[in-house]
């Protein structure tokens, strides 16, 4: 009797045997051998050397149309330029109509599209190109020949066309005057509260007379000759970008995983998602699925493979920097596969190496 009850159970995991050697689970997801296998994208095996080759990026610099553009003048005139005018008789009944030979104060005035102002007994003056102490010099000249001795001071309004704009992702925007103070594009951002975010992932775009011209923030931070000169009218546009890869298959997360910082590296990544899968994960089976290579300038779409199993795969994959939009995809064991057939064939979740106890 006791054998024959030993009998349905043996031939129990005879069937389950039987079962699974012709019946698996349809594939989530490619196995390892799937995608290394695969003809239509290269498939890279990479070493550590291989990793710091492809992690280096040329950043985004100014063109030498902009880095060669000099301090501008900022004493000298503009179209829209606003000045302002004080005059000085040293007659009580002055020509302009002052008393006690007070100053007579005139503007703001804006200097027209031809690059000329208007003043009362001057006529029209052209002050485009000219310092403001050339003006005032001109203006005196002209107002001696009905005034005796007239004394003349010109200034610039605030806010006027001597100025640039900021706008996008800055702490603040707006309109910034180029006073002597703040004439490159470090000291525009300054006034109006600096960038935010990682440098190296802040991109400053100037645009100047129809042409644009973009730098990493870092870059204008510290490579000579990137902190450029502005010009008036001068439109500039901070943009943070904000990269992210996809954390797929066998990690014990999934999904967009935001990048920290710029060129944070596939073991930080990948340890923030929480890692491989303890039970399904394939440590041979980790891999970057990359459309467009930024090291290379490659648009071909290319696959990375990462050996976890081995020390020289470890490195690799902590010098290996992601890029926006890559795909960190991680291989499932074939045993977690064959585990999910047993509990599906069984209609129960016990682990697989509790299924034994059914032959026994």
């Amino acid at each position: 009797m006791h054998s024959e009850r030993r009998k349905g159970p043996r031939l129990g995991a005879a069937a389950l045997t039987i079962l699974l050697a012709g019946c698996s689970l349809p594939a989530a997801t490619p196995m390892r051998g799937a995608v290394e296998r695969t003809t239509e994208y290269p498939v890279v095996a990479v070493d550590r050397a291989l990793a710091k080759r492809l992690s280096q990026r040329t950043p985004e610099r100014f063109g030498a149309e902009f880095t060669r553009a000099g301090i501008v003048d900022a004493d000298r005139i503009h179209p829209g330029d606003q000045l302002n005018f004080q005059i000085f008789e040293t007659v009580d009944a002055g020509l302009l109509g002052s008393t006690g030979r007070a100053p007579t104060l005139i503007g703001p005035i804006e200097v027209g599209g031809d690059g000329a102002v208007s003043l009362p007994y001057a006529g029209r003056i052209q002050a485009n190109g000219r310092r403001l102490e050339d003006l005032r010099g001109d203006l005196e000249t002209r107002l001696a020949e009905q005034t005796p001795n007239p004394q003349v001071i010109v200034t610039r309004a605030s806010g006027s066309g001597f100025s640039v704009t900021v706008s996008g992702n800055a702490s603040g925007g707006g309109v910034v005057p180029l006073t002597y103070g703040q004439r490159s594009l470090r000291a525009a951002l300054a006034m109006v509260g600096g960038a935010q975010g990682d440098p190296a992932l802040v991109t400053v775009e100037v645009m100047r007379a129809g042409k644009r011209g973009r730098a990493r923030l870092d870059q204008i931070q510290t490579v000579p000759g990137q902190d450029i000169a502005l010009r008036p009218g001068d439109a500039i546009t901070v943009t943070t970008e904000k990269p992210r890869v996809a954390m797929l298959g066998a990690s014990a997360s999934q999904g967009a995983v935001p990048l920290e910082r710029a060129g944070e590296t596939l073991a930080a990544a990948l340890a923030r998602a929480g890692g491989l899968s303890a039970n399904a994960g394939d440590a041979k089976g980790l891999f970057v699925m990359r459309s467009t290579n930024a090291a290379t300038g490659s648009e071909k779409p290319e696959i990375y493979a990462f050996d976890m199993t081995q020390p020289e795969g470890i490195f690799a994959a902590d010098a290996f920097a992601l890029e926006d939009g890559d795909v960190v995809y991680v291989s499932e064991v074939a045993v977690s596969r064959t585990g999910r057939a047993v509990r599906t064939l069984l209609g129960f979740t016990q682990p697989v190496d509790q299924i034994t106890s059914l032959g026994g």
